[in-house]
């Protein structure tokens, strides 16, 4: 699950120039917190139902800038959690490690740390890492602490409407655990020794933006992917919005995912007028494999990755989405998403009947006694709310609710999920 989607913009969207940060590597020093509430209940067709209730919080500190042209700067945060209450199937929604695990009350690591230098536009930053969410590598942060990736990233907006990307990382802090571990893929499962990437995207002009990228999970697969947007109009009276999402992916050097030739794209359309946005978004699986991507990632930037992922073996789906943002009608910070996606077509029959019980992958294209296919659907609603006092500024309360309907040899079970989620952040110094 991605969730993609409700982002505004495509993958690595432009973002603003770096802006200039405190001078003087200790004078310029800060420190803040942000603390998240999670309440999270799951409950899947079949399977024991998932509760928990965990409080989390990131403390950092970071130095500032040493004088340009060439600055450097650290800094460091240590991630800690609290379970309020939780079940044994929690899984990595509380503590996951040994069977027992579930009932740690409370733990702590070096969650993030980083040194890192800039020049210009340009930025390099290594160490154990949480990648903005307009790089390739998005954490997929959906419990009471975010994953987080060791390695370097680079990026640069020297050149005017030009941003450049590149990336490479070879472990995972994963969700729910406290110490490094391999990177895989989210579908295969497939053993990753480094993730690397290379991208960049050009806003042709306001209204218009197009981004390319490539990245290889070694020895497992090499992925391309070419995202283009494009809007006409003013949300004062109509705004429409096309966006175009494609990825081909081939399995390269030892294949640890197995063959792989999948080709998987998507299309939406958005009519945006004043506060209220309908999208309605068509995806295609090309190709006899899952469309996969990195564990621990929210990388599936496809439009119908919401709940579930809709890229099983030649699938299909359409979505229709409704956004509204409260703010013109007496209540600002409130805003309300609801959605319901229909997949169709599935077949994973060419892969599955290509592997034997108990093999890689044979879990994931077999489902029911049959490989995996048929429909399902989704409906889904998430109310968010922007605190407005100054006293908690930045702080936001989110609610999740989605239903899925499964069919009985589908790869996603019917499920349910509630969530509450809440982030305060606190600035010390």
């Amino acid at each position: 699950m991605a969730l993609a989607t409700l982002l505004p913009s495509p993958a690595l969207a432009l973002s603003a120039p770096i802006p200039p940060e405190q001078q003087g590597f200790f004078s310029g020093s800060h420190a803040g917190l942000k603390l998240r509430s999670y309440n999270d209940h799951l409950t899947t067709q079949d399977r024991p139902d998932r509760n928990a209730s965990v409080l989390g919080a990131q403390a950092w500190i970071a130095s500032g800038w040493t004088p340009d042209p060439l600055s450097f700067s650290a800094s460091a945060s240590l991630f800690s959690a609290l379970t309020l209450g939780t079940n044994s199937y929690a899984g990595n929604m509380a503590h996951a490690g040994s069977p027992d695990s579930w009932k740690q009350r409370g733990w702590s690591y070096p969650g993030l740390w980083d040194i890192q230098a800039r020049a210009g536009g340009s930025l390099l930053k290594y160490g154990l890492l949480l990648p903005e969410a307009d790089a390739y590598l998005v954490p997929h942060d959906n419990r009471a602490l975010p994953p987080t990736f060791r390695g370097g990233a680079f990026t640069s907006q020297d050149v005017s409407d030009l941003k450049l990307i590149a990336g490479s990382f070879d472990k995972v802090v994963p969700r729910g655990q406290s110490d490094l571990k391999p990177l895989t893929t989210e579908y295969s499962r497939a053993p990753v020794s480094r993730f690397s990437y290379l991208g960049g995207a050009y806003r042709l002009t306001k209204d218009a933006q197009i981004v390319l990228s490539g990245a290889q999970a070694r020895d497992v697969w090499n992925q391309y992917y070419v995202s283009a947007q494009r809007s006409i109009g003013d949300a004062a009276t109509m705004k429409w919005t096309l966006r175009g999402d494609y990825y081909h992916t081939s399995d390269t050097g030892k294949s640890r995912g197995g063959e792989i030739r999948n080709d998987a794209y998507s299309f939406a359309l958005t009519a945006r007028h004043e506060a209220h946005a309908v999208t309605l978004a068509f995806q295609q699986i090309l190709g006899d494999q899952f469309f996969d991507y990195m564990g621990e990632s929210a990388d599936d930037r496809l439009a119908n990755s919401m709940d579930v992922d809709y890229n099983a073996p030649h699938e299909r789906s359409i979505q229709l989405r409704y956004a509204v943002d409260l703010q013109g009608y007496g209540v600002p910070g409130l805003s309300i998403t609801v959605w319901g996606v229909k997949g169709w077509g599935a077949d994973a029959g060419n892969m599955a009947n290509r592997l034997s019980p108990g093999t890689p992958r044979y879990d994931l294209y077999w489902s029911g006694g049959e490989p995996v296919h048929g429909s399902h659907s989704e409906i889904g609603m998430i109310p968010a709310y922007l605190i407005q006092t100054p006293e908690l500024r930045g702080s936001a309360v989110t609610l999740s609710l989605m239903h899925h309907m499964g069919s009985a040899h589908y790869s996603d079970p019917s499920s349910n999920v509630a969530r509450l989620v809440m982030n305060v952040p606190l600035t010390v110094f």
